[in-house]
């Protein structure tokens, strides 16, 4: 007897049928119906309802039913939110889990690409990136006004493609402007596309303080993909970029190989705001600030007007549930000689019409407040905080006590200090400052004796001072007599002064600390010879500045000549070799001018800094790449602390 176990091995792969000789007019009708038959039950051909279902699909469909009937019966869990299907049923959103998938998205990682990102076209065939990713602001600052028609065509046993190209191009001196309109198909055979791209930039040559150019930016990108290994797709984006800050929208279908579809529609922006459209003041209406019924920012999520919901919605994670409205927070009371969470749960447990004990604090909403007293004079009162019962600390304006409400008894004045306006403490439990003591009655000084109550009241022959010194009525006149060149060692010995006003002075040596006034240097370059696209640096001057200095005002000169024809030429002011001032001049070719550049540099830490003046031949624009003769250069540093 022998015993034969089933297992499962897994999806059956059948062999393929083998070409017949179809000569034969009725073998040919029996393999047309046998082939009808066969691709009705599989599916390829005909009404998809009377396809063969096989066990193992079964199988599935049963596992299916299960766990979508787990689902629609679970009880929202930690981080989810649960909707009100009817008949029962609820559905949970994970939040979580949802913005993770949208952040995973391929239409969201295309959002994020900045329009400078040379990976943005990576799914496109390699001639239609090659295009795409020429900057066409950079293209106009080369051709200045022009259009541009393009057309290609591929066409292989293995390869075919039409791509149409317009590029439209505008530059003046360093702004030039760009727009490019590419439409393309594609095949290999196994994957087609089709695509339609525009391009708008704006550009400002040398536009940051570093040289780089500035640019204003916008694209639109639709596409469609067919591929028998990545399935179907088509999306749709727009993005527009102005310097740092990106925002876009996209809306994306997509069908893998496997069957599942997707789609999504996300906006990636700072702000979105939904605004209510109001037509009784014509076009020329404002909406007003109410009329923004909905909008996000990085704070948050703003609604006006009515909302209306309907069925259960979480509104945070501790598992609260909104059935009959918000309800606002209660402050109640309970006894006991000591604080209880458990007491102060049940309080608010029972004020809310519950009975029995209060299974958890998920009915407890921030704010909630409850006062726990006995007759034994115990008194606490603590504050439901979201997580735990606190004693919050208040801060109360003073206008919100009505004079004669606090009773002094029951202030405890341990800790208390005064302030005057300013914030400064002149009373606390070390003493008062002297400066704010007034009105005090004489009687209740005790020491002073004669002088706490009476005016030129005379002085001994001698008085001790708290360090044991002695002093004689003359030894108080010597120090009331005028400073004189015989007496002023009696009333100074070295000394410094802080901050003094002299009306007039006559100094014989004065000595000022570095940096403590204006300071100035030049410096001044000879002749030398700049070659086209290229660069030379000419006169520098040295100056020390301090740490709080109020920067250097710093001019530089040079006194140039276009060697070989029109030049442009620019002159660049630089500290310590970093460039943060130019100006530019064009001159006529074998004419001489001058190029003046002037500039404010405050560093941040005290050194000694060298500024000069750099000569460039710019490599685009008109009038680029000359050689340039420099005959003289100069440059001027005023700056210290003002």
């Amino acid at each position: 007897m022998t015993n034969t176990i089933k297992r499962d091995t897994g999806a059956a792969k059948m062999p393929s049928f083998q070409r017949l000789n179809l000569q034969d007019k009725a073998l040919a009708n029996w393999v047309q119906s046998a082939t009808e038959w066969m691709e009705v039950r599989s599916g390829s051909r005909g009404n998809d309802n009377e396809r063969a279902v096989t066990v193992r699909e079964l199988k599935e469909i049963a596992g299916s039913v299960t766990n979508l009937t787990q689902v629609l019966t679970k009880e929202p869990g930690e981080g989810e939110m649960g909707i009100d299907l009817g008949g029962g049923f609820t559905a949970t959103v994970a939040v979580d889990k949802f913005a993770q998938s949208i952040i995973d998205s391929r239409l969201f990682k295309d959002l994020a690409k900045t329009l400078d990102d040379p990976t943005r076209f990576d799914h496109l065939a390699s001639e239609i990136r090659d295009v795409l990713l020429q900057n066409i602001a950079d293209e106009a600052a080369k051709r200045g006004a022009a259009i541009q028609d393009m057309q290609t065509i591929i066409q292989t046993n293995e390869r075919s493609m039409a791509m149409v190209v317009r590029e439209l191009t505008a530059s003046v001196r360093e702004a030039s402007a760009g727009q490019r309109q590419l439409a393309a198909v594609w095949s290999d055979g196994q994957r087609a596309m089709a695509t339609n791209v525009l391009q708008l930039q704006a550009s400002l040559g040398k536009y940051y303080q570093d040289g780089t150019p500035g640019r204003a930016m916008l694209e639109q990108e639709m596409t469609v993909i067919a591929g028998y290994t990545e399935g179907l797709r088509a999306q749709y984006t727009l993005k527009v970029q102005a310097g740092g800050a990106l925002a876009g929208f996209g809306i994306a279908a997509e069908e893998s190989v496997d069957g599942k579809t997707s789609s999504a529609f996300i906006i990636s922006a700072d702000k979105f705001a939904i605004v209510m459209p109001s037509y009784s003041g014509g076009m020329m209406k404002t909406p007003r600030p109410e009329d923004v019924v909905f909008g996000v920012d990085n704070l948050g999520i703003y609604l006006q007007r009515n909302v209306y919901l309907k069925g259960n919605i979480r509104i945070d994670g501790s598992g609260i549930q909104l059935k009959d409205g918000m309800r606002g927070s209660v402050m109640l009371s309970a006894s006991g000689s000591a604080w209880s969470d458990a007491t102060a749960r049940q309080a608010v447990w029972q004020a809310l019409g519950n009975t029995g004990s209060a299974p958890n604090n998920n009915h407890l909403l921030v704010g909630d407040a409850v006062t726990i007293t006995n007759d034994n004079g115990f008194a606490q009162t603590r504050h439901w905080m979201g997580t735990a019962w606190t004693i919050p600390a208040a801060v109360i304006n003073g206008d919100l006590l009505v004079d004669g409400t606090v009773a002094a008894r029951k202030v405890d004045t341990r800790g208390l200090t005064v302030r005057d306006n300013s914030g400064n403490v002149i009373l606390d439990a070390n003493g008062v400052d002297a400066a704010w003591v007034r009105n005090i009655k004489a009687s209740g000084v005790s020491g002073l004796g004669a002088l706490a109550t009476k005016n030129d009241v005379q002085i001994g022959s001698t008085v001790k001072l708290p360090d044991g010194t002695v002093l004689g009525t003359g030894d108080f006149i010597n120090r009331l007599s005028k400073i004189t060149s015989n007496n002023i060692s009696v009333f100074m010995d070295t000394a410094a002064i802080g901050t003094a006003y002299i009306g007039q002075a006559a100094v014989g040596t004065l000595q000022i600390g570095g940096a403590a006034v204006t300071a100035m240097n030049f410096g001044e370059g000879g002749a030398l010879s700049v070659p086209g696209g290229g660069s030379r640096v000419g006169a520098q001057a040295s100056i020390r500045l301090p740490a709080n200095s109020s920067g250097a005002v710093v001019m530089g000169m040079a006194e140039v000549n276009a060697a070989g024809g029109d030049a442009t030429i620019t002159a660049y002011l630089r500290r310590n070799g970093t460039r943060f001032a130019y100006a530019g001049v064009s001159v006529r070719s074998l004419y001489t001018s001058q190029v003046i550049v002037i500039g404010h540099d405050k560093p941040v830490a005290e050194a000694d800094y060298t500024y000069d003046i750099e000569i460039v031949s710019p490599t685009s624009g008109p009038g680029s790449n000359q050689p340039i003769n420099v005959f003289h250069t100069v440059v001027t540093v005023t700056g210290g602390k003002r």
